[in-house]
């Protein structure tokens, strides 16, 4: 691969064809950082662009030149390569993958742009022409305006180097980022959530938020399935599903959810949404709650506390100073708390009037 470098007029550089500016405009406060670096220590020499048509299409770096041009820069060196279309992709890909501060919305545009270039080259899921229409694919269409045309992810992460192949089962599998942006896609191009919605949200965010919600649509999809559901009642379970996510989105932009806890939370900001209709149905209960039996199985069991309880425990009967006596003493009255709280807890739900779990009365 010929490569050189270059000093290009800054109106001679246009776009990577599969960065889709009008769709993800420049991200101003990273152009203001960009423009206090080149500022300082000028531009560096490591963005790439191929030749094309009498102009110079980047690869990457374009929020750099776009900060470079509103310097006032004339002209900046680069380095020009000779890259097919495939090559163009992989190196946003390669760029954004690796940086993990990237912004998330350049890393869905990274894995958009893939789907474009692979639509472009006729590549789809093998299994298309059955591929069902499920709840994740309303108001889907391929970038050429027809049905819905699913490329299988591990394609488009393939393409990206955004796989890693796992050993144990010979398959190759998703990194977090491609996870976070399959999800994301699937349910902005489903309608149930908007490319701004993930403004300043980290990669991690994404992946554990779009991951519950994509779980909990096909789990409402299924439920409709088997129970025979109408059309009303499971729209009204996807709008309390895309309430509760909306509702964690904007906790965790405003620092009220740990990042540990996100996917929980969608589940508890759905049932709160729930909480507005009449009937009182709430979606997915069963879901939460065994989530949340989970976590209480885990609290005492796996967690650092545990382990530290553990160790006392292990030598509890070399203790003699009145001091380790006393802390073993405050130690046993803050469990005592926390068995009084939850058998408060444990009283409030154990029964709940008029209500029989099915498969529970034998007759």
């Amino acid at each position: 691969m010929m490569s050189e470098l270059k000093d290009i007029p800054i109106e001679k550089l246009t776009p990577n064809p599969f960065r889709l500016l009008s769709t993800y405009p420049w991200i101003e406060k990273k152009l203001q950082a960009l423009e206090q670096s080149i500022a300082t220590t000028g531009l560096w020499e490591s963005v790439i662009a191929r030749k094309h048509n009498g102009e110079y299409q980047l690869a990457f770096g374009h929020h750099r030149i776009e900060a470079a041009r509103r310097l006032g820069m004339k002209k900046v060196r680069i380095i020009v390569k000779d890259l097919t279309d495939m090559e163009m992709i992989q190196y946003m890909g390669r760029e954004n993958g690796e940086d993990y501060a990237t912004d998330f919305l350049v890393m869905l545009n990274t894995w958009e742009g893939a789907i474009l270039y692979l639509s472009n080259q006729g590549v789809a899921n093998e299994n298309d022409s059955q591929h069902p229409v499920t709840f994740m694919d309303q108001g889907v269409t391929n970038f050429a305006g027809g049905r819905p045309q699913k490329i299988q992810d591990v394609v488009i992460a393939g393409l990206l180097g955004w796989s890693y192949h796992n050993s144990s089962n010979d398959k190759d599998r998703l990194t977090d980022i491609a996870r976070a942006c399959s999800n994301a896609h699937d349910l902005i191009t489903a309608g149930h959530l908007t490319r701004e919605s993930f403004t300043d949200l980290s990669v991690r965010a994404v992946r554990d938020l779009t991951g519950r919600t994509v779980k909990l649509l096909k789990d409402i999809e299924t439920a409709a399935i088997v129970h025979k559901q109408d059309v009303r009642e499971v729209n009204q379970n996807i709008n309390m599903l895309v309430k509760g996510t909306n509702a964690t989105i904007k906790q965790v932009k405003e620092g009220q959810v740990l990042s540990r806890d996100v996917a929980n939370q969608v589940n508890i900001n759905t049932h709160k949404a729930a909480s507005i209709f009449k009937d009182k149905k709430i979606p997915l209960f069963s879901e939460f709650g065994k989530s949340l039996a989970n976590s209480l199985d885990k609290l005492l069991s796996t967690d650092v506390l545990s382990e530290r309880l553990k160790e006392m425990a292990s030598v509890i009967n070399n203790v003699s100073a009145d001091e380790d006596i006393k802390a073993i003493e405050n130690i046993n009255y803050r469990l005592s708390e926390v068995i009084e709280r939850a058998t408060k807890w444990r009283k409030r739900l154990t029964h709940v009037k008029g209500k029989t779990v099915e498969g529970d009365n034998h007759g």
